[in-house]
């Protein structure tokens, strides 16, 4: 920096740079990129080696009239949007920033608004066993029902409700619904195996000093048991703080609750690491499971997916199953489930319960796995289907 220019830190590890009598905007560049460039180098802690980058946004008065809170609110903009694209970077506030600021701003405050008002659903997507083509496991997955706009989704609110932290009232909310939900089919159907209940935990969950607190309570509340539970988490909140996460692992598999790892394959998949974590399932991505039986690569990182699996005593599900060819080939590869578009979209809690009932009652009457191919694809359709479906078999 310039011996002029001021250096303050605002709170956390956010801090502000005041530059002034500049020129132009490309003087305030060059200054950014130092600053990067600068931070390339590691630092030591406590003979630790440390990596740090930097998210930088700029905001120009180029009027001299813009109130000082304005002036930072239009950099914190910009610094969010790099934050949001990638990190690491640098990005100078302009008209399509402001634009992304003031929909941060309105979908955050209508985010706060819709967990006072409740106005999030829980969806139901069903995962198969291939061996015998019977829904075994649930995954729970969150709706915001908006009253003007609709059903939102996820991919426009989640990650805001991560950035701002409430996605953790949020994720509570939908594992206090869900295993209440779950322990409801026990209860119905008792001469059933259980379902085994899928959440997503999220990073911002997962950090939380008393998550194993909160989901035990959460379980004694509801009355499901901890084993039919499984928790889904990703591999990039596996590798981040090691001995802190195998820690928490532990500790949630110590309480009987099951521990998958969502989308494998696209993170860092460290087998090497993989195997000290307490794991019971793998997820296997989509993006592989597009391929299979095509791509030479896909199916080959599938089946070594697959191997590892079994070596480790890990159970596999393969996601974002579509067509026949794709569980013809996880079956030959001896995958143990299925969840897909194929199966079932995710279903309102009205429509699985008629799909939960359907297949228990076909399996029953035919002693062998129930059909899902039929339209399930269309929510609307889905009673009909199977209802005609089931009739016909019979």
């Amino acid at each position: 920096m310039r011996s002029g220019d001021t250096l303050a830190r605002l709170s956390g590890d956010e801090f502000t740079i005041l530059l002034e009598n500049v020129t132009n905007v490309s003087n305030v560049v060059v200054i950014a990129e130092r600053i990067a460039e600068q931070l390339q180098s590691s630092f030591y802690i406590e003979q630790q080696e440390v990596f740090i980058t930097a998210s930088i946004g700029i905001a120009c008065n180029t009027s001299g009239k813009e109130r000082p809170e304005d002036f930072l609110r239009n950099a914190d903009a910009a610094m969010y949007e790099v934050k949001n694209k990638g990190k690491a970077h640098y990005k100078v506030f302009d008209l399509n920033t402001k634009s992304y600021a003031q929909k941060h701003i309105r979908l955050e405050a209508e985010l706060r608004r819709a967990i006072e008002h409740e106005e999030f659903l829980v969806y139901y997507q069903p995962v198969i066993q291939l061996e015998t083509g019977k829904i075994c496991e649930v995954e729970a997955l969150v709706r915001w029902q908006h009253p003007q706009r609709g059903l939102v989704s996820p991919a426009d609110f989640i990650p805001i409700a991560e950035e701002t932290g409430l996605i953790v009232a949020i994720g509570q909310w939908v594992l206090q619904t869900a295993c209440k939900q779950a322990q409801m089919w026990q209860l119905k159907y008792p001469n059933q195996p259980p379902l085994i209940l899928n959440v997503n935990l999220s990073p911002k969950q997962f950090q939380q000093p008393k998550i194993a607190e909160k989901i035990i309570q959460t379980l004694n509340e509801t009355g499901l048991n901890p084993y039919c539970l499984k928790l889904e988490i990703t591999e990039s909140m596996v590798m981040e703080n090691e001995e802190t996460t195998i820690a928490m692992l532990r500790k949630l598999k110590e309480l009987g609750i099951q521990l998958a790892i969502d989308d494998f394959g696209v993170g860092f998949s460290a087998l090497n690491y993989l195997k000290q974590f307490p794991i019971d399932t793998l997820k296997i991505d989509r993006a592989f499971i597009n391929g299979l039986g095509q791509s030479v690569t896909d199916t080959a990182i599938v089946h070594a997916i697959i191997a590892f699996a079994k070596a480790l005593n890990l159970s596999i599900t393969a996601e974002g199953i579509e067509t026949v060819e794709q569980i013809t080939q996880l079956r030959a590869l001896k995958c143990d489930r299925a969840q897909g578009y194929y199966f079932a979209k995710p279903l309102t809690i009205e429509v699985f319960n008629s799909f939960l009932e359907l297949s228990y009652l076909y399996s029953a009457k035919q002693n062998t796995h129930f059909c899902y191919q039929n339209g399930l694809a269309n929510q609307g359709m889905l009673t009909c289907s199977l209802q005609a479906n089931y009739q016909n078999k019979t």
